[in-house]
């Protein structure tokens, strides 16, 4: 009950604030962005472990701000699959068998693999900046 009474005396000095201010302020909504984050979307322990073998070689091979999810697809009976989204875009998907071997190997070419989409992102982002693939697009 208390709770519920200082929802509403908040409320009723929000509405009464917002009341008596003389120039509504604008509506821009100003969102804190963080980059370069390594998401862990997995959901099993051989997710777990393919999700921490990647983050450490990928934490070894690059600095950049792409944000980087690792996402899994359990399989009863014969694995996991494993999928990897570089900003919302597919970049890795691979089946792998509960052996840390080929978990390890997984790992290591889901990162090399990601590192290349990401060289050539941006290597491609710095080419349409250039002075001649910039414009207006009107002839």
């Amino acid at each position: 009950m208390t709770m519920h009474l200082s929802f509403i005396w908040i409320w009723g000095l929000l509405t009464q604030q917002a009341a008596t201010d003389p120039q509504p302020k604008s509506r821009t909504t100003d969102f804190l962005e963080i980059s370069g984050l390594v998401y862990d979307e997995t959901m099993s322990k051989l997710g777990r472990d393919f999700y921490n073998d990647f983050y450490v070689i990928w934490q070894q091979i690059t600095e950049t701000d792409q944000s980087v999810v690792v996402r899994e697809r359990p399989i009863p009976g014969m694995g996991t699959q494993v999928r990897i989204l570089i900003n919302d875009q597919d970049v890795y998907l691979a089946f792998i068998r509960p052996r840390a071997e080929e978990i390890e190997d997984a790992a290591a070419s889901a990162a090399q693999e990601c590192l290349n989409y990401v060289q050539n992102y941006e290597q491609m982002q710095e080419q349409l900046s250039t002075e001649d693939q910039m414009g207006s697009g009107i002839f």
